[in-house]
């Protein structure tokens, strides 16, 4: 199944205000790495950030900005852990070039098949910019990560906003923001307190109980 592409609209009336609400919660976020998936399903959520960041004008809160698409229309076959490619970057300096950079990351590739290079984009982010405060990955709740079994190498906290999520949250998410000891952020709540959960815990998000079990977080409803 491949995604379709979507070319960035200029709506405003967003079905899903997940970037902008979770942004206006936690306007504490300073110097950020902000890592986003701008593959074709995700254009609704690349346009917010290009509102919040028009919104904030001079309060600079953003140290790079990391747009990747998974490949730049590489075929499915030939993409690599790690070296899949497609990966945009933008100095927080520069947020002038902010709309023209996502566009271009947009139409140079709408993702091919579900699977997305979260990580390795996560990575050359930190490899190429020199100082932030906070790293925070925009996702698709949608699409897994291909190279999931890369998340060791970041050994830092990642807040990850998770996009799209209907009544459950892609456990592979939720294992991110746990080995790296982060947080996960939806449209109406933020949990920040996984690193202390144990076996057998339970907490909720959003409308959702979820359980702890044998290292697995399933919703309890599939207990």
């Amino acid at each position: 199944m491949e995604k379709e592409r979507t070319s960035l609209g200029s709506d405003l009336d967003f079905a899903d205000r997940t970037v902008l609400n979770v942004f206006e919660r936690n306007k504490h976020w300073d110097q950020m790495l902000l890592v986003a998936d701008i593959t074709g399903s995700m254009s609704e959520y690349s346009a917010q950030i290009i509102l919040w960041e028009n919104s904030i004008k001079d309060k600079k809160k953003v140290n790079q900005f990391v747009f990747f698409n998974d490949g730049d229309n590489m075929s499915d076959r030939m993409k690599e852990i790690g070296e899949t490619g497609g990966i945009y970057h933008l100095s927080g300096d520069s947020t002038e070039f902010l709309t023209e950079t996502i566009s271009e990351a947009m139409e140079m590739g709408c993702g091919g098949d579900l699977p997305e290079n979260d990580i390795e984009a996560i990575i050359k982010g930190m490899d190429s910019c020199t100082t932030y405060e906070h790293i925070v990955l925009i996702a698709d709740n949608m699409s897994n990560m291909r190279d999931l079994s890369l998340i060791e190498q970041i050994g830092k906290p990642v807040k990850v906003i998770i996009c799209g999520v209907g009544e459950v949250i892609n456990f592979q998410y939720f294992k991110l923001a746990i080995i790296a000891g982060g947080s996960i952020h939806t449209v109406n709540d933020d949990l920040t307190n996984l690193s202390v959960l144990n076996e057998g815990d339970e907490f909720q998000i959003d409308s959702t109980v979820y359980h702890l079990k044998n290292g697995r977080i399933v919703p309890k409803r599939f207990l």
